[in-house]
């Protein structure tokens, strides 16, 4: 049992005797074709409640972890990136 204020390390790495590793459950939030190209910085961001990204003409998708709503804003004219 876990104790209110008292912090607690949890290893997913380590395993009991016959405990196989858990498998998560995988929820797609997007696809779409883009040009391959390197580049030096990320397109996606993340929050602890939000997972924003960007798209053609200067739309950014912005995705709630909780309830999955989703808003689009527009407008923007500089490159979307961090």
């Amino acid at each position: 049992d876990l104790e209110p204020g008292v912090d607690t390390i949890y290893d997913v790495d380590a395993r009991a005797d016959g405990e196989e590793q858990p498998q998560l459950e995988v929820s797609p939030i997007t696809m779409y074709v883009t040009e391959y190209a390197e580049r030096q910085f990320c397109q996606i961001a993340a929050s602890a409640s939000f997972i924003c990204y960007g798209l053609r003409a200067g739309q950014i998708r912005v995705l709630h972890k909780d309830t999955a709503m989703r808003s689009l804003l527009r407008g923007h004219t500089q490159q979307i990136a961090d």
